[in-house]
């Protein structure tokens, strides 16, 4: 019921905290994957643009003829419009807790690899009539802290569990890009880190974040886009969009990578 009731609010808020972000200078081996396909009830989502294309500085060909987001996130969003993309929303609603792998890094990619493999037929055959390449945007991200792999906190005891901890010693995100080609099958994925640097984070903080609700829609709760956070923020090692949920850098390379096919 808790998480229900906040996730009306976590839409209008992404946008803000993307911009006070901005401002203050602050979003192989093999792997076997799980394909999970609950994505019943979800709706394709124009991102308010009729054609799906791309800027001149995202690296992308002029023979993509339509590009899907394979994610809700707000975040995820505006960064790929900070590229100048144009794209259309899929979210894949897959469960995540049933695909496991020890390593942080692997565990990101098969989670990318699951979302994809739960909508790629879905857009395929929504894609019929598009001249050019169809291409699938998706991903994840955890936090790493203590030797712990973190994903959403679950309920507010597990959120200032997290929390507290970062005062103590600095998580990293752990996040992948996977875009797949969905007529060739073809995907290519990327995989980037950053460290967070904080301060102790007092407990007045903690209960306003929990409050305000957004911490449970993020891996580890972690939100340094939060201006409830930015005082006991010290230093970022790494690029913040990648610490937001989505690295730039891999996705112009795997948009690139795949436009090259």
């Amino acid at each position: 019921m808790l998480l229900r009731a906040l996730a009306r609010r976590s839409r209008t808020a992404a946008a803000r905290r993307v911009g006070i972000l901005r401002n203050s200078g602050l979003f192989g081996a093999a792997i076997t994957w799980v394909a999970m396909c609950g994505n019943e009830g979800s709706q394709l989502v124009h991102s308010g643009a009729r054609r799906s294309r791309a800027s001149v500085d995202s690296g992308m060909s002029e023979g993509v003829g339509k590009i899907v987001l394979g994610s809700k996130s707000q975040t995820r969003q505006d960064i790929l419009k900070e590229m100048g993309y144009e794209f259309e929303i899929l979210p894949a609603n897959i469960d995540e807790k049933a695909i496991r792998v020890p390593d942080p890094k692997d565990l990101v990619v098969a989670l990318g690899h699951a979302k994809a493999d739960a909508i790629q037929q879905r857009v395929k055959e929504e894609s019929k009539h598009v001249s050019g390449k169809v291409l699938l945007i998706t991903g994840d991200q955890v936090v790493v802290h203590e030797g712990r792999i973190l994903e959403k906190p679950e309920n507010e005891q597990q959120a200032r569990e997290f929390i507290r901890g970062y005062g103590r010693s600095p998580p990293q995100t752990v996040g992948s890009v996977v875009v797949t080609d969905v007529r060739s099958g073809k995907r290519w994925h990327r995989v980037d880190t950053a460290k967070i640097i904080y301060k102790n984070i007092p407990e007045d903080v903690i209960d306003q974040l929990i409050k305000e609700g957004e911490i449970f829609y993020s891996a580890g709760g972690l939100r340094v886009e939060d201006p409830l956070v930015a005082p006991y923020l010290v230093k970022i090692e790494g690029a913040k969009d990648s610490i937001m949920g989505l690295c730039k850098a891999d996705v112009k390379y795997c948009m690139g990578e795949a436009c090259k096919e």
